[in-house]
């Protein structure tokens, strides 16, 4: 545990007849936060809402796979990050490249080998690894609004006679911008309340930030290292569970280690509860609509309904600037009309945030509304001219401009019909 404002060990606790501070360990995904993402945010690359396709993917020889082998498509980097999704932090690396990742993580501290330089580090997958206390103390940087220092074991040193003659000044340097470190807080803040540290969920006496890490090998049951790194204002905290004879445990970050911080920040004196708020990072409504139909961050309109914004920070650096065109241009419909079988069929592409009335014959037929799909109508054609009118405007926007298409369709048999039906009964007298 190190102690955020002192950058001093305020506790340290292992069970080993080994030094297992010194061990080096790969680090697993605990690793994605500070050679990824939170670079990445810095570098006004990603934002939380951006959205990434989650897919296999194969750089060369190297072909990594998600837990589970269970890919979701299209997801935000906030999601990624809470559920630890390993395709989305390769490909995030590759937006910023691995020696600008290096960078950032070794301004943490962190120490890499010459061979290191594959996409294999966004998973964690260094040659030698690193040791629980670096670990630990590269998140203090996050906690430390971007400021990072290395934390030492020893706060002051006197001699015999009580004078003083060392005493630990910690020299902080700037690795990250505010808003950067409070961007990543809010994302590794949901990952304790929804995402793999979600065992964290119930504590309420203090905000607290999380990330776990499981390493395993292929084909193999068991784990090799199991990692949980907490913040909170006051404390971070580093747990690692493994065997330095490498044999298997059947552990994962987000079980014992998320238990082991859990239990930890319920009985240690907490004198900060919540995180401070940068001012360089601001609130804005998206365009849902954007986000979940063509994946981009666009800011909405100031006529977007409420149903279709979405609320998402942002870094004053790296605000978006396009502001969405839904609900300021009605397009035209495309839709086409036809006789078939003695009926009419009409066929439209409907989009969810337009609502459309269809009336037949000057009377309405009916509404749809909220899809997002190509829609089939069929309907029976009782005269000879038909006139079928859609009408459609924006949902849930009481300014929103009208516009119609009408068809016209001539049913034959209609007419025939009716010209049989008159023959017989109308009655001719002499």
């Amino acid at each position: 545990m190190i102690d955020n404002k002192t950058h001093g060990v305020s506790a340290y606790l292992g069970q080993s007849a080994y030094k297992i501070l010194d061990a080096k360990r790969q680090v697993g995904s605990c690793i994605k936060p500070i050679l990824v993402y939170a670079p990445a945010l810095n570098e006004n690359v990603i934002s939380p809402s951006t959205e990434v396709l989650d897919e296999k993917v194969k750089i060369g020889d190297y072909s990594p796979n998600n837990v589970g082998n269970k890919y979701h498509g299209y997801i935000s980097i906030q999601d990624a990050v809470k559920n630890s999704v390993n395709t989305v932090a390769i490909k995030v690396l590759s937006y910023i490249g691995i020696d600008t990742g290096k960078m950032y993580a070794t301004r943490m501290g962190f120490n890499f080998d010459e061979k290191d330089d594959s996409y294999a580090l966004a998973l964690g997958g260094m040659t030698y690894g690193e040791n629980l206390k670096t670990l630990t103390n590269a998140y203090t940087t996050f906690a430390n609004n971007g400021k990072y220092s290395d934390a030492k074991f020893i706060s002051h040193i006197t001699d015999k006679n009580g004078k003083l003659v060392y005493k630990h000044e910690p020299i902080e340097k700037n690795v990250l911008r505010e808003d950067s470190a409070y961007l990543m807080t809010k994302m590794l803040e949901e990952t304790a309340k929804t995402g793999t540290a979600r065992k964290l969920s119930d504590i309420t006496k203090t905000e607290i930030a999380s990330k776990t890490g499981t390493v395993g090998k292929k084909n193999k049951n068991g784990n090799l290292d199991a990692y949980n790194v907490s913040y909170t204002p006051d404390y971070t905290i580093g747990v690692w569970c493994g065997n330095l004879d490498n044999s298997q445990i059947n552990i994962s970050g987000g079980n014992e280690p998320t238990d082991a911080v859990k239990k930890f920040v319920n009985k240690v004196d907490v004198k900060k509860s919540t995180f401070g708020v940068s001012d360089h990072v601001q609130e804005a409504k998206i365009d849902l609509l954007e986000k979940e139909e063509n994946h981009r961050i666009v800011l909405a309109s100031p006529n977007t309904p409420e149903r279709f914004t979405e609320t998402a920070l942002f870094s004053r650096f790296n605000m978006p600037e396009e502001i969405s065109s839904n609900f300021t241009k009605l397009d035209d419909i495309q839709a086409e009309c036809k006789k078939e079988n003695n009926n009419g069929l009409l066929s439209f592409e409907a989009k969810r945030q337009i609502k459309y009335d269809i009336y037949l014959n000057g009377e309405f037929y009916r509404t749809i509304k909220d899809k997002n799909s190509l829609q089939k109508l069929t309907f029976p054609l009782k005269k000879e001219e038909n006139e079928i009118k859609i009408v459609y405007k924006f949902l849930n926007f009481e300014d929103s401009p009208i516009k119609e298409k009408t068809f016209k369709l001539i049913n034959k048999n209609a007419w025939h019909k009716e010209i049989e039906r008159q023959s017989h009964s109308d009655k001719w007298y002499i």
